[in-house]
């Protein structure tokens, strides 16, 4: 185990460890949790290709990421999310990293000047063929074109990056000198991840590989430019089969979740086992 990837400390303890449920679901992974800040981290195998091959297996194609109905769930969602953005008063442009297919990107052109970034070249390129301007490829890797941005959003994106604090770090520099960043991330430090530890549904190796505290995310941002300003525990719709098939996905149960995925409607449930937080860092620096 190396260093915590926020705050640097080297006393870590053993957390659990578990294997991934994505492909052939025979790479293993331990995840630690820094004991100066509470931030975890999974250790095991997480390369540019295996995450590709994992992307590009029907990832973005789970009923969760259904773009074909505007009232399935992540379009309720992004447009709640689009209202609570408004709310506060922000506006100008806005980029959303990780963007997937665009519902988000889409909602967002309402209220905002709204791009999008995504890795894989299939959700991008169906965005695109929708007319929602969505750049495939690695956020980390955009060149600097020294646009600037008022918002930049992570839903549900950041705690599958190797190294948050690069993630903060180029976000800072394309935002506004008073820019808004929103992120929403796993705590790991929440009764629901304590209590399941291994069949916690957010222990996603190497979709997820960073778990936060609130602790570690106030050091995230202050390490970075800049300070954390709100901390909500928010709900969200999940379509109905997509959580039973996580549900048992998660304690390995995985026929019975593939049939779950087809037998169960996919109408949404609201959820909140405020295992999720909804942070708005502002940038200081």
């Amino acid at each position: 185990m190396t260093n915590c990837p926020i705050c640097g400390s080297s006393s870590t303890r053993f957390f659990t460890s578990l294997n991934t449920p994505y492909l052939a679901r025979d790479e293993n992974y331990r995840i630690y949790t820094c004991s100066n800040c509470g931030h975890g981290v999974a250790v095991g195998r997480q390369d540019d290709q295996y995450l590709a091959e994992i992307y590009s297996d029907g990832f973005h194609h789970s009923t969760q990421q259904d773009t074909n109905d505007l009232s399935a769930p992540i379009y309720v969602n992004a447009r709640q999310r689009v209202q609570w953005l408004t709310s506060m008063g922000l506006s100008g442009r806005l980029l959303d990293i990780g963007a997937g297919k665009g519902a988000f990107v889409e909602a967002a052109q309402a209220a905002f000047s709204a791009e999008g970034v995504e890795l894989s070249e299939e959700a991008a390129a169906e965005a695109r063929s929708r007319g929602i301007p969505i750049q495939s490829g690695d956020f980390l890797a955009k060149e600097d074109d020294q646009t600037t941005f008022d918002v930049i959003t992570l839903w549900d994106v950041l705690a599958g990056f190797r190294d948050p604090r690069r993630v903060l770090a180029k976000c800072r520099d394309m935002l506004k000198a008073d820019g808004t960043l929103i992120v929403t991330v796993p705590m790991v430090d929440s009764f629901v991840a304590q209590a399941l530890k291994r069949f916690w549904p957010l222990m996603i190796p190497p979709v997820n590989l960073q778990y936060f505290s609130r602790r570690s995310l106030e050091v995230l941002g202050r390490k970075e430019g800049f300070e954390l300003v709100g901390f909500e525990l928010p709900s969200k719709k999940v379509a109905a089969n997509f959580l039973c098939s996580k549900a048992f996905r998660s304690v390995g149960l995985f026929s019975f979740a593939e049939f779950l995925g087809k037998a169960v409607p996919a109408f949404p449930v609201s959820l909140n086992t405020r295992d999720i937080a909804c942070v708005t860092f502002r940038r200081t620096v």
